[in-house]
Formats: C-alpha cells, structure tokens, sequence
C-alpha cells in the first residue's frame, strides 16, 4: 500500500489521547452513607496501580478509530507493480550556436564556449544531443543519431569541437529559420536502435513517459536577427527554449553606411558630388556617443588628413555631411566604438552610364501639348548616370531602327525604355519584339481610336499577339482609375496613405482592349484599372523583357496625368525597373553588378566578380549592427515558451505524482478507510453507554 499524503499519518499519535485520558480518569467506584467520622482516626488512602486500564476494548476502539481517519486522511492507494519503478529516459537537447558577423565582438567567443562547457557538464548519461550553428542558414553540425552512437565523455567533447569548429562568419543572423530547423529536429523520429516505433516522436516513449525536450540557444540575441518567419510557425508543444545570452566586453557599437541622395531605394551607390551623405547609427545600450570618422583604401588603411570628430546619442541615428574621397579611397571607417566588426564601410563609385530614353510618337500639335514634350520634363538623370532623350516620329522607320540595331549591337545596356504614342511600321513593330525579347521594355500609350487598326497591327507584332481589338470606349463626363494594386511594383512607392490618391486625376477618354490570351491570362499582369473595369494599364513578360499597354494617354486632349504629381512617379518606375545599378545579393549588398544573381560573397571588401569584369563592394547588412540585446518578451509573444527544461528524473517523478493521484482517486481507499471509523465512533458510543448503565445499576 501506497499514501499520497503520508504526511496526515502524523495525526494517528491521537491514538495517546485515550490511552492519556484512561490513565488520569480515578473517580471512586462507589459511594456508602456513614455517620460522624469525629471519632475515627484519620488515615490517607492508599493509592493502588494507577498506570492499570481500565477498559480495554473501549480503548482499543477509539484508538482504532483515530488511526482510520488518520489513514483516510493520508489518501491511501495500491499501486501496480507497472508504477512502482522509475526509469530514466533522459533528455532531447538541441543545442543552436549563433554564428552570425554579431558573435565577432569581444569577449563573445569566450563566452560561448563557457556556456557550451557548462552544458557538457551538464549532460546526463542517457541525454540526446543534436547540434546547430547558424548565421543567415542553419547548419546541422551534429544530429541525434551521430552523438547516441558513442559514449558520454565523447558526447561532451563533441559539443566543445563544434563550438571550435563553428567559428562567426560575416553573414547575417537569421533567427527564425535557425528556431525551425531546431523544432524540425524535435519532432522527427530516432534511429531505429534507439526507437522501436517510428511513428513516436521525440518527445514521447513507448511507455508513455513524456522526455524533456529542450532547444538551448547561445546567441547574443541582437535585435537585428530575423525573427519574421516564426509569425506563422507554430512551436511544438511542451519544447522550451532555455536561453544563454552572451554579452560583449563592451557596449557601444556604432556604424556608418553611405547615402545615395538621388535614389531611396538604395544606400551603397556613393554620390559625386562635392558633400556625401554618412549616416551613423548608435546601439541602444552604448555608454557614450563620441566617434570620427575618416576615409581610407581598399585595405581600410585610413587617411589621418581626413578625419572628423561626430557625436551621435546612444539608440539614435545621425546624418551627416562629408568631404567627398580622394581618388584610391575606397572605404569609410568609423573609430570610437568598442566593438569593430562592422567599422568599415566598402564602396566603389561607379562610371557614369549614358543612358537613352527613345519616345516615338507623332509630329503633330504644339510641342508643349505633345506626349514626348511631358516625358522630356522628366528628371531621370542622377549622379551615377545621364539619359539623353530623343524624340522620333513614328514615319520615321530608318532612324527609330537605326536606334534599336545601335542597342542589339552594344555591349551593355543604353536603352532601357521605349515609350510608343502613336503606331508603327510592320518591319519597326518586329525590331520593337527582338528588342523586348532580348531584355527591353516598351511602353505603349494607345491613342484615339482613328487608328484602331494601326494600333491593333502594331500590338500583335511587338507583344506576339493575336486577336487584338481596340475601341474607343464610351465616357460620360471622365473615367478614373481605380482597383490599383499598391502591391505592384509601378505603384508600390506611391503605397503611402499620403500619396495614393488618384481620385483627382481625370480621364477625358479611354480605349476598351481586348487581347487574346484575355488579360485576366496569367501571363497578363493588370495592376489598374478604371472605374467602368475595363483595362487601364496591362504588362506581360516576353523573353527578357517587359510590354506595358496603357489604353489613355497622358497628353492633355486624354487626361491630366502628366500635369498630376502622379506622372514623375510611373515613369521612374518604367525607367528604373529596366535600369538596374545595385543588386542585393544574399547577405552582402553588391554595387554595379546588374547581373550578380545568384552571387555569395563570405566577407565584406571590395571584390572581384567571377569573370573580372567588374569591381564590387560587399558590406554588412545593416541589421546586423543593431547589437542591442533583444526583449526575449518578442520570443514569447511568438508562442516560444522559455524557461529550463526539468531533468529526466524529475519529469519522470512528476509523472508518477499524477499517475498516483489518478490511481488512488480510482480506488477510493480513503472512503472505506473513514466509514469503517465511523463505525467504530458509532460501536464505542453504543458500549460506553451500556457500560454506563450497568456502573449505575451495581451502584444502587
């Protein structure tokens, strides 16, 4: 038999009150009438055996009584030969090691092993181990077949050599997937030595005995990780993630990029001009905000001559102006800070591209109302390249073909857009396909439908189209556009709720396009269209490149586009997607390489590109350098519980706890333990008092 509070048995030492009670109770037996006793001697009662009972079966009854409830109250129970036993299943251990650029600061590699040390002390004989390093990718350094297979000296030698053998890299720290692959290697069966069924998880035996599964993370947890993933991932049940945060010696960590003033969109094209733009951003948990700034070569060996003092308070970013570099100045380093991983900012400054705009339209009207007139007003040209429009009439076949064989024939691209206002001939409506083809884009603006039949003629042969019918279509007063898709690139940066109306733009007329594929085709994109749903912009790929049909001009006769702060916007957007300058490749951001898909580059400098064509500057994303410790509230609120996980031992005791409260609320022991008191409480009421009555009656 079993108690599940033995604890109560501490109240069956009641069982000593009645015994107490019987030994102190001496009241005389009976009682005799007598005169004077003024004649007698007096003499003191001679006292006989006090410790002799009185009565033992009303003893014994209450005595038994008491220790009943005292059992009742214990909760006793039998258990199984099943239960008696405890077994030792140990533990699942997933250990993750950061080796993101952060984990370079000082004092963290001595950290991390610290940490991984305590953890191989910590290993228990029958743990299971699996190990992880991650940067921008997990990598499984160790799984739980390789570390069961060898014994437990060597299980935590093994976790000591992959920290040794795991050393930071210069990627980024991708949080969210390196927390997946950890919950992928918790929910997956063992070998088949170590797991009969493999349908089980990790988590779970044969018997039924859950194991501790537990994710142990070493990472200094900077708020630059990406936990974005984890959004909609959902974290298995009962794995908890025991964080062990290293900390850097110090804590101060700045770092400065590169500004490009002519385009948003990216900040590693350096600017020629005569003040370029830095900008340094302070950690959160800086101690002070005094750094300087200089420009050094490719091998960041600064220039003393160019150094400038900045001051920027911790957890905010400063923007500031700089004399431009000299020529063979190649780098912007920041001193100042404690840690100087992401110190160095690489640049190149890239050849000035020449650039062509070609618009082809007709020669008719006053210049300042004409399409090409609007499009010339356009500011397209930055710091790192210069656009030369040119206007041709579409009779003008010889020289808008001369312009479109100059392009097939370069080395690089010098024509990134056409812009067509009115039809073309046959033969330029098949060089405007070969152009597309091979990586242009043509934008069409389809005009009135006096020349439908032109215009149908000219979209089938540039878009290889059949079944094109194009109508003028029927406006009250004007149409509007409208179901726009401010997730499509060309409207994607006017998304802002400050610069998405279009409401007041007004259309005086448009043409119905019928195509063939329909554009509800997947080969057809349509990011708008008006108010009455018929098309008003529709884009497909063909080849390399791009066509865009717009079914309105922009001229005023059409509508008020081009006089709207809308129209500036589009074409950027027409002309940037076909000229690319930056590309970002991977974990490094790459400059002047338009072709660098697919491009990994493992440390920040100025490189060289496979085929040594081009020069390239590599940096550190920014994120990385944001090395303030991250809120662990944000894992949490993730759905990753945190927290140590209990050893094997204690789980299982745990187990049997419950397993115990179950069993004994089953058997009910306790209900048979407190009647059978009852009882006998009843009995020694009932005897006491026939004992009672048979005391009065020897005494009369």
């Amino acid at each position: 038999m079993s108690l599940l509070a033995p604890l109560y048995l501490i109240g069956a030492t009641a069982i000593a009150l009645p015994i107490i009670l019987h030994l102190i109770r001496r009241r005389p037996k009976s009682q005799m009438t007598f005169s004077s006793l003024m004649f007698l001697r007096p003499s003191p009662p001679k006292l006989t055996k006090r410790s002799r009972l009185d009565d033992w079966p009303l003893l014994l009854i209450r005595a038994l009584a008491l220790l009943l409830i005292a059992i009742a109250f214990a909760r006793p129970f039998l258990r199984s030969s099943q239960t008696t036993g405890l077994r030792d299943v140990g533990r699942n251990v997933v250990l993750m090691i950061d080796t993101s650029a952060s984990m370079r600061r000082a004092g963290i590699p001595d950290a991390v092993r610290r940490h991984a040390q305590t953890l191989a002390d910590q290993l228990g004989a029958d743990d299971r181990i699996s190990i992880i390093a991650f940067d921008s990718q997990p990598r499984t350094v160790v799984d739980f077949q390789q570390a069961t297979a060898i014994e437990l000296a060597a299980r935590r030698q093994l976790i000591l050599d992959a920290v040794d053998q795991s050393p930071p890299s210069w990627r980024h720290t991708d949080m969210a997937a390196a927390l997946m692959e950890a919950a992928d290697l918790v929910t997956v069966g063992l070998g088949d030595d170590d797991r009969p069924d493999q349908t089980q998880t990790l988590d779970e035996l044969d018997d039924g005995i859950a194991v501790p599964t537990q994710v142990v993370l070493i990472s200094d947890l900077q708020a630059g990780a990406d936990l974005e993933a984890l959004q909609a991932f959902a974290w298995p049940d009962n794995v908890r993630l025991d964080v062990r945060l290293v900390k850097p010696s110090g804590s101060t960590n700045a770092s400065p990029r590169l500004l490009n003033r002519t385009d948003a969109t990216s900040d590693l094209v350096a600017v020629a001009d005569d003040a370029w733009r830095i900008r340094i951003a302070n950690s959160e948990n800086a101690d002070h905000g005094n750094f300087r700034l200089a420009w050094g070569d490719a091998n960041a060996f600064q220039r003393s001559e160019s150094e400038m003092d900045i001051q920027v308070p911790p957890g905010q970013t400063r923007v500031v102006s700089m004399t431009p570099p000299k020529p063979g100045d190649a780098t912007l380093i920041l001193s100042g800070d404690d840690d100087d991983f992401d110190n160095t900012f690489y640049f190149v400054t890239p050849e000035v591209k020449r650039l062509t705009l070609l618009h082809v339209g007709n020669a008719q009207g006053p210049p300042q109302q004409r399409p090409g007139f609007f499009l010339s007003q356009v500011p397209l040209a930055n710091a790192d390249r210069e656009v030369d429009f040119r206007d041709l009439s579409a009779a003008d076949s010889a020289a808008i073909r001369d312009v479109l064989r100059t392009e097939a024939s370069a080395d690089e691209v010098t024509l990134p857009l056409v812009v067509l206002t009115a039809p073309v001939q046959s033969d330029v409506a098949d060089d405007l396909q070969s152009y597309v083809k091979n990586g242009g884009h043509v934008v069409v603006a389809i005009g009135p439908s006096d020349d439908a039949a032109q215009w149908q003629q000219t979209l089938e042969s540039i878009g290889d189209l059949t079944g094109v019918r194009i109508s003028e279509a029927t406006v009250d007063d004007y149409a509007m556009w409208s179901q726009i898709d401010f997730r499509d690139p060309l409207f994607k940066p006017m998304a802002d709720p400050k610069f998405n109306d279009f409401s007041k733009i007004r259309f005086w007329s448009h043409r119905e396009l019928i195509v063939d594929p329909p554009a509800e085709d997947s080969m057809w994109k349509v990011p708008c269209r008006f108010d009455d749903g018929q098309i008003a912009i529709a884009r497909r790929t063909l080849g390399k490149g791009r066509l865009t049909i717009l079914t309105s001009g922009w001229d005023t006769e059409d509508s008020q586009l081009a006089l709207s702060t809308k129209f500036i916007p589009l074409v950027f957007a027409w002309f940037e997607a076909s000229d690319t300058v930056a590309a970002d490749q991977g974990n490094a951001r790459i400059v002047g390489i338009p072709d660098a898909a697919g491009i990994v580059w493992e440390a920040p400098g100025i490189q060289k590109s496979d085929d040594g064509d081009a020069t390239v500057a590599v940096n550190l994303p920014a994120s990385e350098s944001r090395t303030e410790p991250l809120d662990l509230a944000a894992l949490e609120n993730l759905g990753i519980p945190l927290g140590k996980v209990e050893s094997a031992t204690t789980v299982a005791m745990k187990d049997r706890q419950l397993r115990d409260v179950e069993l004994e609320s089953e058997q009910g022991l306790w209900r048979m333990a407190l009647l059978i008191a009852l009882g006998l409480i009843a009995c020694e009421t009932v005897y006491s008092a026939i004992r009672r009555q048979v005391e009065s009656t020897e005494m009369v």
